[in-house]
């Protein structure tokens, strides 16, 4: 900058540099998101899965949670998001939950399609036997291209590779926040990307 000929040049510069830290800044703290991730109790007290999908959306730009055939009642850039969830209860820890439920919202609001009918939706459903819940899962998708083939490539293979990585930690925070719960990540990419997280029976109950 110091030997910037002309001020428009040293404006860009600027403009690179502030682009640059700002996306550092929020490396950094989706690292200590994830430490706070591994760190944290599989289990708690029981809570409403539907508030935790909620909280989880709520933190999230964009996003506004919506009932089936609804509109945002926000303004042009508000990505509808669908919830579908039984009157359940979980035992996962909201501290795991809540971040996983919020990056996977996260990219399938920014890669949800095209306006003015982006769509996403946060199903959960789960399969029970004579002693209880078997299995739940609990379905992001959305409407658009969603994430790139390379991206599922590097996630599924659990493992960085020289060259192939992905471009932050968001997803390595879902997988490593899911094998916390004990759980798995699958994907699914036809007329959009369905991203589905499976977990323990024992997290969820309808006492």
């Amino acid at each position: 900058m110091t030997d910037s000929p002309t001020p428009d040049t040293a404006d860009k510069i600027a403009t690179t540099v502030e682009e640059e830290l700002s996306a550092l800044r929020d490396l950094g703290g989706t690292a200590r998101e994830i430490e706070s991730v591994l760190q944290a109790d599989k289990r708690t007290g029981n809570r409403s899965v539907e508030e935790l999908i909620r909280h989880a959306i709520e933190e999230v730009q964009h996003a506004e949670v919506v009932n089936d055939g609804h509109e945002c009642a926000g303004g042009v850039s508000s990505v509808p998001v669908v919830i579908d969830t039984p009157p359940a209860e979980t035992r996962a820890n909201g501290e795991i939950l809540i971040p996983v439920i919020r990056e996977l919202v996260s990219n399938a609001v920014e890669h949800g399609g095209s306006a003015p009918e982006p769509h996403v939706s946060v199903r959960v459903k789960e399969t029970s036997d004579t002693e209880g819940v078997d299995q739940w899962w609990i379905d992001v998708a959305d409407s658009g291209a969603g994430i790139s083939n390379h991206e599922v490539e590097v996630f599924e293979d659990a493992e960085e590779q020289p060259l192939q990585h992905g471009k932050g930690l968001g997803l390595w925070l879902v997988w490593w926040g899911v094998d916390r719960l004990g759980g798995e990540v699958s994907f699914d990419i036809d007329r959009g990307t369905t991203v589905t997280v499976e977990l323990p029976g024992s997290l969820l109950s309808y006492e």
